[in-house]
């Protein structure tokens, strides 16, 4: 479908969803549409009208307004989601839509998130959805990266993980593996795993049950010093700085 034709006249929320492993749940007679994104290793399965969607770290989908559907987690992650209304119908399905550069992606609704909370910026939060759109309708992940792909995300926090073992799940050369993933990915792999760690080092800082230490390990690091070293240069600030700016406090 051409997402460049999609005429938005609000945008009803944008929150990002913590998606639980085993999560079961079913939405009735959607009130508005919904563009829903994977930030790390997530997995979710959509069941509407006799089909099943994967929603990954390679997929995002637009949900249909006014549809009732299920979902299962299949694996934990979070989810950033825009719902918003439209001037004329767009869909009656779930459509899945790839994904390339998700980092591109997740600023971009950072950045509407901001503008949302501020009346003023509404019209930019608008714009935003629109590039997004624009990102989505571009982006093509060639068939033989996908064996590598799912291995990420589903292994991502091993150390084990390079690009030789990558390489060879899609059955390719490693030097032609790494310059068809910077091409088609706009990264390394090395730099794409990274990624993915962090997100998840962000969040489990931000929920504040685990020590530093444990973090480390639950994102594939093999010590806790280099999981700081490699948090500080990324993102400007150590693991406990993090933690005290953006701890979740349950009352």
């Amino acid at each position: 479908m051409d997402l460049q034709s999609i005429v938005i006249t609000e945008i009803v929320s944008a929150v990002t969803v913590h998606s639980p492993k085993r999560r079961r749940d079913e939405m009735k007679n959607r009130p508005s549409y919904g563009l829903s994104l994977c930030m790390d290793g997530g997995r979710i399965v959509y069941t509407h009208k006799g089909e099943e969607y994967v929603e990954d770290r390679a997929h995002a989908v637009l949900l249909p307004m006014g549809e009732t559907y299920s979902l299962r987690g299949e694996a934990e992650g979070d989810f950033p989601v825009i719902n918003f209304k439209v001037l004329y119908p767009v869909t009656d399905r779930i459509i899945l839509l790839p994904v390339n550069n998700g980092e591109v992606l997740v600023k971009c609704f950072e950045a509407l998130q901001r503008a949302l909370s501020s009346e003023g910026n509404r019209a930019k939060a608008l714009s935003l959805l629109y590039e997004m759109l624009s990102e989505l309708s571009a982006q093509k992940t060639p068939a033989v990266l996908a064996p590598a792909l799912r291995y990420i995300y589903e292994s991502y926090a091993s150390p084990d993980i390079d690009n030789a073992r990558l390489a060879a799940r899609c059955n390719i050369s490693e030097v032609y593996f790494r310059r068809l993933f910077h091409a088609a990915l706009g990264v390394s792999p090395k730099q794409y795993i990274l990624s993915l760690r962090l997100q998840k080092a962000k969040r489990l800082l931000s929920e504040g049950r685990f020590k530093i230490s444990a973090v480390a390990r639950e994102c594939g690091y093999e010590s806790s010093a280099h999981f700081c070293r490699a948090f500080k240069a990324e993102l400007g600030e150590t693991p406990s700085a993090y933690r005290q700016k953006h701890q979740i406090y349950n009352i």
